[in-house]
């Protein structure tokens, strides 16, 4: 009876903490939150004489966050897309960004939301774009395409460069 007694104690111990442990699926979704952005060109059509819009590769890229140590892409070839990282204790980010050798400031301007996922996993704090600006070195203009900010990767803006 006491080597029952002596092995009940440690299988109750070892059951309860693995009931204890929640397999929440919200804890293991990614907690990453980044803003999209493609490159795309307006380019005349010698054909048909109108302008078509391109996907954009750049040869060159560097992004870094003004005002941050942190370089984000670093001399990146052939780059269609990028993901930059807006900063959730503000209200606004800014980030240089270099096509070649001509350099672009991109300052967005957002809303936070925190969004509850679970009492284990805690809150995400998401972003919804107001409104982007540009220099206007060598991008022409910035479209928001979608304005909410998540965990989940989608094309938030737009930008669009000079031939």
């Amino acid at each position: 009876m006491k080597k029952l007694y002596f092995w009940l104690l440690p299988v109750l111990l070892l059951a309860s903490g693995l009931i204890s442990c929640n397999n929440d699926e919200t804890c293991r979704k990614s907690k990453t939150v980044l803003m999209g952005a493609n490159f795309y060109q307006d380019t005349l059509n010698l054909k048909t004489n109108k302008y078509v819009t391109i996907n954009y590769k750049a040869d060159s890229l560097t992004a870094s966050g003004v005002d941050r140590d942190s370089v984000i892409y670093n001399k990146v070839k052939n780059i269609s897309e990028i993901k930059l990282p807006v900063d959730k204790l503000k209200t606004q980010s800014r980030f240089s960004i270099k096509f070649n050798e001509v350099y672009d400031t991109i300052t967005v301007l957002y809303h936070n939301t925190d969004e509850y996922l679970s009492l284990e996993c805690g809150c995400v704090r998401t972003h919804t774009i107001d409104t982007v600006l540009t220099t206007n070195h060598i991008i022409e203009k910035i479209k928001i395409i979608q304005p909410i900010i998540n965990t989940t990767y989608v094309e938030n803006i737009q930008i669009y460069l000079a031939e």
